[in-house]
C-alpha cells in the first residue's frame, strides 16, 4: 500500500470561561517539505521485510507487505501532544490517497498516549474484503460499508471532544458516533499509514497533516 502526501495538523478547541467563547489553538503540523520524516515530530513504524515510510515532493510515502505470519506495518506515530485544560474539540486534518491498496488496510488513529488500546477511535479503509469504509473505537465499535478509497489526494479530518468523534472525508460524514470514552485526555497522539498480512504491495500518501 502505498500512502502519499500530507501535511499532519491538530487544532485544539478551548472553552474561555471568562468570556464564554472558544479559541482554536493548533498544537501540530507538518508540510512535509524537509525531505525526510521529522524525528522531532514522528517515530517511524517499518516492520520487516521491505516496509517503509519516506517522505517525498512534499508528501509522506507509507509502502508495506506482510509475510502471511503476523500483520506487517508502515506507521508514522506522532509525538504526544499535551492538551491544554479545558479542551472541547481536537481536529485532526490532512490530505490522504490509497495509491495503490490489495489486500491491506489504510489508517488514522487518536488515542491517549498511556491508554492506545483503551482510549482510542480510528477511521480508514479496507481493501482485503473491500473496498471498504471501517469506523472504529475502544467501546468495541467496528462498523464497515462498501465505499471507494481515495485514488486522489483527498481532504479528511477527525474530530474528538468529550461527547464523542467525528469522522469527515472531502466534507461528507463517515462517522459521527456518541461516547465519553475520550474525555478528559492530556496527552494525544495519533498515528497513519497502513498494515498487510499477506505479501502484496501497497502504497498510501499523505499531505498538509
Amino acid at each position: 500500500m502505498r500512502l502519499a502526501g500530507w501535511c499532519a495538523l491538530v487544532m485544539v478547541a478551548l472553552q474561555v470561561p471568562a468570556a464564554s467563547l472558544q479559541a482554536a489553538v493548533t498544537l501540530f503540523q507538518d508540510d512535509f517539505s524537509s525531505g525526510s520524516l521529522d524525528p522531532a515530530r514522528w517515530t517511524k513504524i517499518e516492520d520487516p521485510p521491505a516496509n517503509s515510510v519516506t517522505v517525498t515532493s512534499g508528501e509522506m510515502v507509507a509502502t508495506y507487505i506482510g509475510d502471511y505470519t503476523v500483520p506487517r506495518y508502515a506507521l508514522a506515530r506522532s509525538v504526544p501532544i499535551a492538551l491544554p485544560a479545558g479542551w472541547t474539540s481536537v481536529t485532526l486534518s490532512g490530505e490522504w490517497q490509497y495509491v495503490y491498496g490489495t489486500t491491506g488496510e489504510f489508517i488514522a488513529t487518536m488515542f491517549a498516549e498511556n491508554e492506545p488500546a483503551t482510549r482510542y477511535v480510528q477511521g480508514g479503509y479496507v481493501a482485503w474484503t473491500g473496498p471498504l469504509f471501517a469506523k472504529r473505537d475502544s467501546t468495541g465499535l467496528n462498523q464497515s460499508w462498501g465505499r471507494t478509497w481515495p485514488t486522489q489526494l483527498t481532504p479528511f479530518e477527525m474530530t474528538i471532544t468529550p461527547t464523542g468523534w467525528t469522522f469527515k472525508e472531502n466534507g461528507e460524514t463517515l462517522a459521527n458516533e456518541t461516547t465519553t470514552h475520550m474525555a478528559g485526555i492530556q496527552s494525544l497522539q495519533f498515528q497513519i499509514g497502513g498494515w498487510d498480512f499477506s505479501p502484496l504491495y501497497n502504497e498510501l500518501a499523505f499531505r498538509r497533516f
